[in-house]
Protein backbone atom coordinates (compact mmCIF):
# COMPACT_ATOMS: atom_id res chain seq x y z
CA UNK A 1 0.00 0.00 0.00
CA UNK A 2 1.51 3.67 -0.86
CA UNK A 3 1.37 6.93 0.74
CA UNK A 4 -2.17 7.74 -1.49
CA UNK A 5 -3.88 4.42 -0.74
CA UNK A 6 -3.32 4.69 2.99
CA UNK A 7 -4.62 8.48 3.12
CA UNK A 8 -7.32 7.32 0.83
CA UNK A 9 -9.03 5.49 3.87
CA UNK A 10 -9.66 8.42 5.87
CA UNK A 11 -12.88 10.35 5.54
CA UNK A 12 -14.18 13.98 4.69
CA UNK A 13 -14.09 14.74 8.71
CA UNK A 14 -9.77 13.88 8.87
CA UNK A 15 -9.09 16.40 6.19
CA UNK A 16 -11.42 18.84 7.66
CA UNK A 17 -9.37 18.71 10.81
CA UNK A 18 -5.92 18.35 9.34
CA UNK A 19 -6.92 21.59 7.48
CA UNK A 20 -7.73 23.38 10.28
CA UNK A 21 -4.98 22.09 12.04
CA UNK A 22 -2.49 23.75 9.18
CA UNK A 23 -4.70 26.93 9.36
CA UNK A 24 -4.00 26.83 13.40
CA UNK A 25 -0.53 26.36 12.94
CA UNK A 26 -0.17 29.16 9.88
CA UNK A 27 -1.46 31.65 12.81
CA UNK A 28 0.16 30.23 15.49
CA UNK A 29 3.53 31.24 13.58
CA UNK A 30 2.28 34.35 12.87
CA UNK A 31 1.59 35.16 15.88
CA UNK A 32 5.29 34.25 17.13
CA UNK A 33 7.34 36.06 14.56
CA UNK A 34 5.41 38.99 15.24
CA UNK A 35 5.60 38.61 19.18
CA UNK A 36 2.07 38.86 20.20
CA UNK A 37 2.42 36.58 23.11
CA UNK A 38 -0.73 36.84 24.55
CA UNK A 39 -3.03 36.04 21.18
CA UNK A 40 -0.24 33.17 20.51
CA UNK A 41 -1.37 31.90 24.30
CA UNK A 42 -4.52 31.70 23.43
CA UNK A 43 -4.50 30.06 19.81
CA UNK A 44 -1.80 27.62 20.72
CA UNK A 45 -3.97 25.06 22.04
CA UNK A 46 -6.23 24.97 19.11
CA UNK A 47 -3.62 23.43 16.90
CA UNK A 48 -3.33 19.89 18.72
CA UNK A 49 -6.96 19.61 19.41
CA UNK A 50 -7.30 19.72 15.55
CA UNK A 51 -4.72 17.01 15.19
CA UNK A 52 -6.38 15.20 18.20
CA UNK A 53 -9.45 15.19 16.66
CA UNK A 54 -7.74 14.45 13.36
CA UNK A 55 -6.78 11.35 14.93
CA UNK A 56 -9.85 10.58 16.60
CA UNK A 57 -12.00 11.08 13.70
CA UNK A 58 -9.39 8.90 11.32
CA UNK A 59 -9.47 5.81 13.49
CA UNK A 60 -11.47 6.08 16.48
CA UNK A 61 -10.20 2.00 17.82
CA UNK A 62 -6.86 3.62 18.02
CA UNK A 63 -6.99 6.06 21.57
CA UNK A 64 -3.77 5.64 21.97
CA UNK A 65 -2.80 8.37 19.25
CA UNK A 66 -5.72 10.54 19.83
CA UNK A 67 -4.89 10.92 23.56
CA UNK A 68 -1.27 11.31 23.04
CA UNK A 69 -2.24 14.40 21.11
CA UNK A 70 -5.02 15.63 23.34
CA UNK A 71 -1.81 15.31 26.38
CA UNK A 72 0.01 17.39 23.71
CA UNK A 73 -2.49 20.27 23.73
CA UNK A 74 -2.85 19.75 27.99
CA UNK A 75 1.21 20.15 28.01
CA UNK A 76 0.81 23.18 25.87
CA UNK A 77 -1.52 24.87 27.84
CA UNK A 78 0.24 23.57 31.18
CA UNK A 79 4.11 25.19 30.11
CA UNK A 80 2.72 28.39 29.79
CA UNK A 81 2.25 29.71 33.42
CA UNK A 82 5.98 30.57 34.50
CA UNK A 83 5.23 28.58 37.86
CA UNK A 84 7.89 25.64 38.00
CA UNK A 85 5.52 23.20 39.57
CA UNK A 86 3.09 24.20 36.78
CA UNK A 87 5.58 23.74 34.11
CA UNK A 88 6.67 20.31 35.55
CA UNK A 89 2.77 19.33 35.26
CA UNK A 90 3.23 20.50 31.64
CA UNK A 91 6.59 18.43 31.14
CA UNK A 92 4.18 15.32 32.66
CA UNK A 93 1.79 15.62 29.85
CA UNK A 94 4.31 15.59 26.95
CA UNK A 95 5.92 12.61 28.86
CA UNK A 96 2.48 10.45 29.13
CA UNK A 97 1.59 11.71 25.68
CA UNK A 98 5.32 10.37 23.69
CA UNK A 99 4.22 7.37 26.12
CA UNK A 100 1.15 6.79 24.38
CA UNK A 101 2.61 6.68 20.95
CA UNK A 102 5.61 4.80 22.27
CA UNK A 103 2.82 1.78 23.43
CA UNK A 104 1.03 2.59 19.90
CA UNK A 105 3.99 1.65 18.55
CA UNK A 106 4.79 -1.66 20.81
CA UNK A 107 1.41 -2.89 19.81
CA UNK A 108 2.89 -2.51 16.33
CA UNK A 109 5.56 -4.74 17.88
CA UNK A 110 3.75 -7.40 19.57
CA UNK A 111 1.49 -8.08 16.40
CA UNK A 112 4.80 -8.33 14.26
CA UNK A 113 6.68 -11.00 16.60
CA UNK A 114 9.03 -8.59 17.61
CA UNK A 115 12.30 -10.90 19.15
CA UNK A 116 12.52 -9.86 23.18
CA UNK A 117 16.28 -9.33 22.73
CA UNK A 118 15.15 -6.19 20.75
CA UNK A 119 12.99 -4.86 23.85
CA UNK A 120 16.29 -5.68 25.64
CA UNK A 121 18.30 -3.21 23.49
CA UNK A 122 15.65 -0.73 23.41
CA UNK A 123 15.11 -0.62 27.18
CA UNK A 124 18.85 -0.84 27.61
CA UNK A 125 19.39 2.78 25.48
CA UNK A 126 16.95 4.11 27.62
CA UNK A 127 19.28 3.76 30.61
CA UNK A 128 22.32 4.94 28.80
CA UNK A 129 20.44 8.08 27.54
CA UNK A 130 18.88 8.89 31.27
CA UNK A 131 22.55 8.24 32.49
CA UNK A 132 24.23 10.55 29.77
CA UNK A 133 21.53 13.01 30.07
CA UNK A 134 21.49 13.38 33.81
CA UNK A 135 25.42 13.72 34.24
CA UNK A 136 25.00 16.39 30.79
CA UNK A 137 21.75 18.16 33.02
CA UNK A 138 23.96 18.16 36.27
CA UNK A 139 26.19 21.08 35.05
CA UNK A 140 23.14 23.80 34.50
CA UNK A 141 20.01 22.38 36.21
CA UNK A 142 20.44 22.80 39.97
CA UNK A 143 17.60 21.08 41.73
CA UNK A 144 18.10 17.01 41.76
CA UNK A 145 14.32 16.71 41.13
CA UNK A 146 14.45 18.91 37.78
CA UNK A 147 17.53 16.79 36.67
CA UNK A 148 16.22 13.46 37.39
CA UNK A 149 12.67 14.71 35.86
CA UNK A 150 14.15 15.84 32.91
CA UNK A 151 16.59 12.79 32.45
CA UNK A 152 13.16 10.54 32.23
CA UNK A 153 11.68 12.70 29.88
CA UNK A 154 14.80 13.49 27.73
CA UNK A 155 15.93 9.70 28.01
CA UNK A 156 12.30 8.67 26.74
CA UNK A 157 12.35 10.92 23.88
CA UNK A 158 15.87 9.90 22.74
CA UNK A 159 14.70 6.09 23.41
CA UNK A 160 12.10 6.81 20.57
CA UNK A 161 14.75 6.63 18.23
CA UNK A 162 15.66 2.97 18.56
CA UNK A 163 12.03 2.08 19.20
CA UNK A 164 11.26 3.43 15.72
CA UNK A 165 14.27 2.30 13.40
CA UNK A 166 13.28 -1.25 14.82
CA UNK A 167 9.59 -0.83 13.58
CA UNK A 168 10.46 0.40 10.83
CA UNK A 169 12.55 -2.57 9.89
CA UNK A 170 10.00 -4.91 11.61
CA UNK A 171 6.56 -3.21 9.62
CA UNK A 172 8.33 -0.76 6.89
CA UNK A 173 5.16 0.96 6.24
CA UNK A 174 5.27 4.92 6.76
CA UNK A 175 8.38 4.65 10.05
CA UNK A 176 10.17 6.94 8.28
CA UNK A 177 7.66 10.17 9.01
CA UNK A 178 8.24 8.83 12.84
CA UNK A 179 11.79 9.46 12.40
CA UNK A 180 11.00 12.79 11.09
CA UNK A 181 8.86 13.68 14.17
CA UNK A 182 10.55 12.55 16.69
CA UNK A 183 14.15 14.01 15.31
CA UNK A 184 11.95 17.64 15.53
CA UNK A 185 10.69 16.91 18.94
CA UNK A 186 13.78 16.27 20.29
CA UNK A 187 14.97 19.62 18.46
CA UNK A 188 11.95 21.48 19.52
CA UNK A 189 12.68 20.25 23.16
CA UNK A 190 16.20 20.99 23.18
CA UNK A 191 16.21 24.45 22.92
CA UNK A 192 13.47 24.30 25.29
CA UNK A 193 15.78 22.91 27.79
CA UNK A 194 18.62 25.73 26.23
CA UNK A 195 16.13 29.11 26.86
CA UNK A 196 14.88 27.79 30.25
CA UNK A 197 18.60 26.85 31.82
CA UNK A 198 20.72 28.07 29.92
CA UNK A 199 19.96 31.75 28.00
CA UNK A 200 17.19 32.77 25.63
CA UNK A 201 17.98 34.45 21.73
CA UNK A 202 15.89 36.17 19.48
CA UNK A 203 12.78 34.69 18.04
CA UNK A 204 13.35 31.49 20.34
CA UNK A 205 9.44 30.73 20.28
CA UNK A 206 9.72 30.45 16.55
CA UNK A 207 12.05 28.51 16.55
CA UNK A 208 10.44 26.22 19.38
CA UNK A 209 6.78 26.27 18.11
CA UNK A 210 7.77 25.70 14.15
CA UNK A 211 9.86 22.58 14.80
CA UNK A 212 6.89 21.72 17.69
CA UNK A 213 3.95 22.04 15.17
CA UNK A 214 6.24 19.90 12.28
CA UNK A 215 6.99 17.27 14.91
CA UNK A 216 2.93 16.33 15.92
CA UNK A 217 1.99 16.75 12.52
CA UNK A 218 4.50 13.84 11.09
CA UNK A 219 4.09 11.37 14.63
CA UNK A 220 0.33 11.51 14.30
CA UNK A 221 0.11 11.12 10.87
CA UNK A 222 3.04 8.60 10.89
CA UNK A 223 0.86 6.72 13.37
CA UNK A 224 -2.21 6.92 11.95
CA UNK A 225 -0.81 5.69 8.00
CA UNK A 226 1.12 3.01 9.83
CA UNK A 227 -2.40 2.14 11.85
CA UNK A 228 -3.84 2.03 8.13
CA UNK A 229 -1.64 -0.70 6.62
CA UNK A 230 -1.67 -2.98 9.02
Amino acid sequence: MDFAQAFGKLNIASYVFLILFGLASIIQMIFAISEKENYRRIEKPFCLLFLGMFALVSFPNHPLIYVGAFLGMVGDILVLFKDNRIFALGALSFFLGHLCYAIEIINVFLKSNIPYQNIIIICGCFVIFFIGIFVLANRFIEKKWERVGASIYYASLFTMLPLIITCYFLVGSFSYLLVIGIVFFIISDIIILFTKYVRKFKKYDVAIMGTYLIAQLFLITGLTTMVAVL
